[in-house]
């Protein structure tokens, strides 16, 4: 739940930034894309465990699933459209 948190407040951070220094807009909105993808992989995470908890075989298999997917994500940097082809 801190990961979501730090994302929307680097969101609203780098919104500032383009406000105040337009020459910085590009950077500031790189920065709300990372932020963006943080936050996707947190809910996707957070979604995951709680999918895990319940003990429905079915919810367990999507919770692990997702959890795969993530980790593919990370370690092979694409985005999870590209992973599932």
């Amino acid at each position: 739940m801190s990961a979501i948190l730090l994302a929307v407040v680097g969101v609203l951070a780098a919104l500032g930034i383009a406000y105040w220094y337009p020459e910085r807009t590009e950077w500031a909105l790189q920065r709300i894309l990372v932020a963006r993808r943080a936050i996707f992989s947190a809910v996707a995470v957070l979604t995951a465990f709680i999918f895990l908890g319940t003990g429905s075989p079915i919810l367990v298999t999507v919770g692990f699933v997702m959890i795969v997917l993530m980790v593919w994500t990370v370690f092979f940097e694409t985005n999870i459209e590209e992973a599932v082809r």
